[in-house]
């Protein structure tokens, strides 16, 4: 118990930017079958979903789905 509220009461290393990354990462399979305005309105959708917020989706996905995050077209 003492340990889960440790972790719970500090806060990450990773900062909301690398989090919305790796969720989109994940969620990169399911996105690709999508024309791109389908992909992005539903990543921020599940992004937001999750309590990200809006100002931190729209910065990461402008990046991210055009392919300058890491090399690749979501």
């Amino acid at each position: 118990k003492d340990d889960v509220e440790a972790a719970l009461a500090s806060p990450g290393t990773e900062s909301v930017e690398d989090r919305i990354r790796r969720v989109l990462d994940k969620k990169k399979k399911s996105f690709a079958r999508l024309d791109a305005r389908t992909a992005e309105r539903r990543a921020f959708g599940a992004l937001a979903r999750q309590g990200f917020d809006a100002d931190d989706i729209r910065r990461v996905l402008r990046t991210f789905l055009k392919g300058d995050d890491n090399g690749e077209d979501l």
